[in-house]
């Protein structure tokens, strides 16, 4: 089965993994403005992928302590853009929060952490980047031809479609 990953939010991406685990697609979102995910050029996007998927896994939002209210309302507003391109597709759909895929996708590797003023916190980000370059050693995850540093959105995109996939190879327990 092949799956579509999305990390929503401005700066997150989908991916497809194939049935055989291979990375296929992997891309942000197109932006209007510089800060909004375009509904109609995204759902453009889903219908011309050169390869078709099967179901999709989205990563489930929620608000975050400290976050300024227009930057929440942002938030909200490009997951449910991308949830509903999601959903304009026709497949089955399952929420996923972070820290379910990152659980199991993290399990056995090296805990990464970074120091903050309030302590030390797990830097997931790291964590992921490197679990991704294990699966894919191949795949740069640059989001331009001019990017210097792989994208976020991208490797998490690229996660949460692989954690999407392992679901489906046990039928979803």
């Amino acid at each position: 089965m092949r799956v579509l990953g999305i990390d929503p939010g401005v700066k997150g991406g989908y991916a497809i993994v194939t049935q055989t685990g291979k990375l296929h697609t992997c891309e942000t979102f197109p932006l209007v403005g510089g800060k909004d995910i375009s509904f109609l050029k995204l759902m453009k996007k889903f219908q011309a992928l050169s390869i078709s998927f099967d179901a999709i896994f989205i990563e489930k939002v929620h608000g975050i302590w400290g976050t300024p209210p227009r930057s929440a309302f942002t938030f909200g507003c490009n997951y449910q853009v991308a949830k509903d391109a999601a959903i304009s597709t026709h497949k089955p759909m399952e929420e996923v929060l972070p820290i379910v895929w990152q659980k199991e996708l993290f399990a056995g590797e090296d805990i990464i952490y970074r120091n903050l003023k309030s302590g030390k916190k797990k830097d997931t980000k790291k964590m992921a980047a490197i679990k991704a370059h294990k699966l894919w050693p191949n795949f740069d995850f640059l989001s331009s031809k001019r990017a210097t540093k792989p994208h976020d959105g991208m490797i998490d995109a690229a996660l949460i479609a692989y954690y999407g996939f392992k679901q489906t190879q046990k039928g979803g327990e």
